[in-house]
């Protein structure tokens, strides 16, 4: 891309106004009248560090969008372009002749320069989660390194993304940290996953996570079937009035339900769990200096 034409200042001299002449008598030479020196053109030499560059458009499905050369800078992958002498046509990134991108869609896109347009001191921008998502996407695939990392830190910060979602994010955002978390949450939930999760999933993934949650299953089993359950609630039992036949109340005959979870979180803890995800191979979860070895290398 070519930056514009250099800008011009017309700078006049001061005005001064002609003087009424003389009058001319027959021993006084006429004097000759002086007129104002032509304007001067300032060419400077250098532009001022808060200057605002051009606009650069762009062409998103038969949309027209605008970015300042400023902002696209914070980009490593648009800065090596603004910097090469080598790509870009003359014309290209104008008005009339925008950039195709493709791989982005225009909503995406419109969620990405409403976070790049926010402003520091009033906070975040009110994006819904498809926002956040696409801002994220945009960000990670054109380099925004310092946008991408507050998108993350704003979405580790407000948890608002079930663990399908956050792993359909993480994939395509490449954020490996949030892929474990999100595993061991459908893991551990006390609900099966529903057909529709496991169609976002895949069939590898899904089957994968039955695997575990089953074999975190038998060892809760495996480790209660030597004992009653009824040795590991200390619960008093429902009042009579709150059975649905008469009779006395008999002794307990089950565990209530938080001691049932206590006794899955003792027999199969986190720990249990985050070891099958990591040693299933269709998951292929990084471990922790892996990961931090993909942010560094960003």
């Amino acid at each position: 891309m070519q930056a514009g034409p250099p800008w011009t200042l017309h700078v006049p001299t001061p005005f001064h106004p002609i003087a009424p002449p003389t009058p001319v008598s027959a021993t006084q030479p006429s004097s000759a009248v002086e007129l104002p020196a032509p304007s001067v053109t300032v060419v400077p030499n250098q532009y001022s560090e808060v200057h605002v560059k051009r606009l650069v458009f762009f062409k998103i499905d038969n949309k027209l969008f605008s970015i300042t050369e400023n902002a696209l800078r914070l980009s490593s992958h648009f800065r090596g372009m603004l910097d090469s002498a080598d790509i870009g046509e003359p014309g290209e990134g104008t008005e009339e002749y925008p950039i195709i991108l493709n791989g982005v869609t225009a909503s995406e896109m419109e969620s990405f320069l409403t976070l790049l347009s926010a402003r520091v001191w009033a906070g975040p921008p009110e994006l819904d989660e498809d926002g956040w998502a696409a801002a994220l996407h945009i960000a990670t695939m054109y380099s925004f390194r310092d946008i991408r990392n507050f998108i993350i830190k704003h979405i580790d910060d407000r948890k608002f993304y079930d663990p399908v979602r956050l792993i359909e994010m993480a994939n395509r955002s490449n954020v490996p940290k949030w892929i474990e978390p999100a595993y061991l949450a459908l893991c551990m939930k006390p609900e099966m996953i529903t057909t529709e999760e496991a169609q976002r999933l895949g069939i590898p993934t899904f089957t994968a996570l039955c695997r575990i949650r089953e074999q975190g299953l038998k060892k809760v089993v495996s480790g209660v079937m030597s004992r009653r359950m009824t040795s590991f609630c200390h619960h008093p039992p429902p009042q009579p009035s709150e059975m649905n036949w008469g009779g006395p109340w008999p002794m307990r005959q089950s565990a209530c339900d938080q001691c049932v979870d206590d006794v899955i979180k003792t027999h199969a803890p986190e720990t249990e769990y985050i070891r099958l995800i990591r040693a299933a191979p269709e998951l292929n979860v990084t471990g922790e200096d892996e990961q931090q070895e993909n942010e560094d290398s960003e």
